[in-house]
């Protein structure tokens, strides 16, 4: 699921291909993907209502054993907004899933170093460990260290800055890294 347009800089089109690329080397079927089409960089001024209602028709429709959502700590403002409301939708109505948080932007301390480095592992910051009940880290077999990587790499609007190109270099690593939010 996309949860805003990727519109900010004028990149709809570019990035929900972008999207539909990598989406597709992972695997998900284009008939399954969902665009909610909230404003880009816009979503911790929106209506909180809205999106959690958007957020929880989709839990009804697609009824998942299985929620992984951005970190609610996540610094991006987008990412904690998607976070929040998912955990406020999760908590409202006692929906039995397994939830997990996943982490992309936190100060410029996450994650470390901020490049290219397969041969080494994700690890969470130290000072949000206090705050989810347990990080996982679930180790990536080459074939799918190769297939996550070219996923990222079909985000060439992404690549174009710095400090992104960085960033999304240093995803590429030998394992996935979840939280398990506090009960």
């Amino acid at each position: 699921m996309l949860v805003t347009d990727g519109d900010r800089f004028h990149e709809r089109a570019i990035r929900y291909a972008e999207f539909k690329t990598a989406t597709g080397i992972l695997g998900v079927k284009p008939t399954n993907l969902v665009f909610l089409g909230f404003p880009d960089g816009k979503l911790s001024s929106e209506n909180q209502t809205k999106l959690q209602a958007s957020l929880q028709s989709q839990i009804d429709l697609y009824r998942p054993d299985i929620v992984i959502y951005p970190h609610p700590r996540d610094t991006n403002p987008d990412h904690a907004a998607v976070g929040r409301a998912t955990d406020a939708v999760l908590d409202s109505e006692h929906i039995n899933v397994l939830e997990y948080t996943y982490l992309v932007h936190y100060r410029l301390v996450y994650p470390r170093p901020r490049k290219f480095a397969p041969h080494l592992y994700l690890l969470p910051p130290t000072n949000l460990t206090k705050f989810d009940k347990e990080w996982l880290k679930f180790p990536l077999s080459p074939d799918i260290e190769n297939t996550k990587e070219k996923a990222i790499l079909t985000y060439h609007s992404q690549f174009r800055s710095p400090e992104l190109n960085g960033l999304m270099h240093s995803f590429i690593r030998q394992n996935e890294l979840l939280a398990v939010p506090q009960s």
